[in-house]
């Protein structure tokens, strides 16, 4: 029987076929949610400071941005997924200025989230 996922955030019914992405998308979501929401790249003064002192303290290495903006865009959608607040909704955003369209954004959020 054909079951339809349903989106708890926005409580409406979307079809797996909506949300049809390439395969090198399905690929950037499968390493995304391998990120586990670390993906997300340091936007202020103080969290690119903390990024170095990791890499200089512990040897971790900082997550570059990939070289497509479409692609980047999803990556980052999908790790802001797994925090609450601001990062989600410039994500979204930034998600829809790269053509992604909003059935595509439900299948994300109920797909990939983390927090209500």
């Amino acid at each position: 029987m054909y079951q339809t996922p349903i989106d708890t955030v926005h409580a409406e019914a979307v079809a797996p076929s909506a949300a049809a992405f390439t395969p090198l998308e399905r690929t950037v979501l499968v390493l995304a949610h391998a990120e586990r929401g670390r993906g997300l790249l340091p936007t202020t003064g103080i969290g690119r400071f903390f990024t170095r002192l990791s890499l200089r303290l512990f040897g971790h290495q900082s997550i570059q941005p990939l070289a497509d903006p479409r692609l980047e865009a999803l990556r980052s959608f999908v790790n802001a997924q797994h925090h609450c607040g601001h990062a989600r909704a410039s994500a979204a955003e930034t998600l829809r200025r790269a053509g992604f369209d909003p059935l595509q954004e439900s299948w994300l959020r109920s797909t990939f989230a983390r927090c209500a």
